[in-house]
């Protein structure tokens, strides 16, 4: 990503904290996902590190399950939250949200591919 990317994205996204900037590229259906603690959430992304061409981590499969002890850092966390299932959006996520070795600002591409209620595993005796 140029240098300056980051900036311009984040003016033309809205502002979900100050340290979580949002832009939907596909609208979803249904409502903003908010509380993924009895949902599995499966979605694809790609992460770039601020001032970083190539993506620093993706995925096409990645879940989340609150219920069953499957989550991402807060900041990815509190994004995927916002967003609405066949939804994709990108956003801008304050290194103060993610706990990475880099102090460095990122770029989070994700599209929910499916939604569904989670039923918490038990385990056997």
């Amino acid at each position: 990503m140029a240098e300056n990317l980051p900036l311009q994205l984040r003016r033309e996204m809205s502002k979900i904290s100050k340290d979580l900037y949002k832009k939907t590229l596909t609208f979803g259906k249904g409502s903003q996902l908010r509380n993924l603690s009895n949902l599995k959430v499966v979605y694809k992304f790609e992460i770039y590190l601020e001032g970083r061409i190539e993506p620093f981590k993706s995925s096409s499969d990645a879940i989340v399950d609150v219920n069953n002890g499957v989550e991402p850092l807060a900041g990815y966390f509190m994004a995927l939250a916002t967003m609405r299932d066949k939804e994709e959006s990108i956003f801008w996520i304050s290194h103060e949200l993610l706990s990475l070795h880099e102090k460095s600002d990122v770029i989070f591409k994700a599209r929910i591919t499916s939604v569904e209620n989670s039923a918490q595993r038990t385990t056997p005796n």
